[in-house]
């Protein structure tokens, strides 16, 4: 954890091994209802948050309730995950998304399919070889 790191866990965090926090990371378990009614009875709720292990989380990454990050995922500074991001890859972004998998998490398809976008403003990321495609 580095400096300015905030964890409000109101639920369960989980923090696997291995895992580095750049500055002012933030992680939420607590969130609010979204009707103002519910709202307004002052009710807070949370949901657990788990990180595996060998991550990165860049600086000032907000990771919100109820996430899932997988084993050896780098999260991009800034990044606000709002969506479980699974094992293996490199993710970024206001709603963080899925930006690159990483190389030994391949999956070569022959098929001739172009591949499948991850992420619309990330699509020119893809890459492809011969007549072979990576996801």
């Amino acid at each position: 954890m580095n400096y300015g790191c905030v964890i409000l866990d109101c639920n369960t965090v989980h923090i696997g091994e291995n895992v580095l926090c750049a500055h002012y990371v933030q992680i939420y378990t607590a969130y609010h209802p979204t009707e103002p009614e519910i709202r307004l009875s002052g009710r807070e709720l949370a949901a657990p948050i788990n990180i595996g292990n060998n991550v990165w989380i860049g600086g000032s990454a907000i990771i919100c309730a109820g996430v899932t990050i997988g084993d050896n995922t780098t999260i991009g500074a800034g990044s606000v995950v709002v969506k479980d991001i699974p094992e293996n890859v490199v993710a970024a972004g206001n709603h963080c998304c899925i930006i690159r998998y990483l190389s030994y998490n391949l999956k070569l398809i022959t098929s001739g399919n172009p591949i499948e976008p991850v992420c619309d403003r990330f699509l020119s990321l893809a890459v492809s070889i011969n007549s072979c495609y990576f996801r």
